[in-house]
């Protein structure tokens, strides 16, 4: 008897643990990924990428299978020490430090800053750059898409080689 209890409680436990981190971190299903905690939002899953483990603080990572180039979402808190100007200057040199960590670029070269004012509702920021890769004569364009909505940053981050437009072109089916 005391064992089939504890059976219950441990299924229980584990049914309410992992409702907590879905609604911090998404699902995804029906080919979107929804987060339903602060701030929510809904993304749709750009054909042909596949879901992948999240990697560090990502909420969502889908990688194309002809290219293994990702996408991710990361929401981050807005510090209220700084201008969200500032937050986002921030944002973007630690994304490209990080990147630059990974070793597999020689060079990163930013091409476009454009602060958006109204992104569906909301203020945000676009952020493109190129990264010359170590050792081979290719170049990967990445944008960083970060929208201010309820106290925190949602950055959407992309990867192509070639042109980076289908890439905002995905970001921009965001559901805010």
């Amino acid at each position: 008897m005391k064992t089939e209890i504890k059976k219950y409680l441990l299924v229980a436990c584990a049914l309410f643990l992992g409702g907590l981190f879905t609604g911090i971190l998404g699902i995804a299903q029906d080919s979107s990924f929804i987060r339903t905690a602060s701030p929510a939002f809904e993304f749709p899953i750009p054909a042909p990428f596949r879901l992948q483990k999240p990697q560090f603080n990502e909420i969502f990572r889908a990688v194309n299978p002809a290219t293994r180039l990702p996408i991710t979402i990361t929401v981050y808190p807005l510090k209220l020490r700084r201008s969200v100007e500032s937050e986002y200057d921030f944002l973007r040199k630690r994304v490209m430090k990080t990147i630059m960590g990974t070793g597999i670029c020689r060079e990163l070269k930013p091409y476009q800053f454009e602060a958006i004012a109204d992104f569906k509702g909301f203020p945000a920021y676009s952020f493109n750059f190129d990264c010359l890769l170590k050792g081979r004569p290719l170049t990967i364009k990445t944008n960083l898409l970060t929208i201010t909505k309820e106290g925190k940053f949602i950055s959407l981050f992309g990867m192509a080689f070639g042109n980076i437009d289908e890439i905002k072109r995905h970001f921009k089916q965001i559901i805010l």
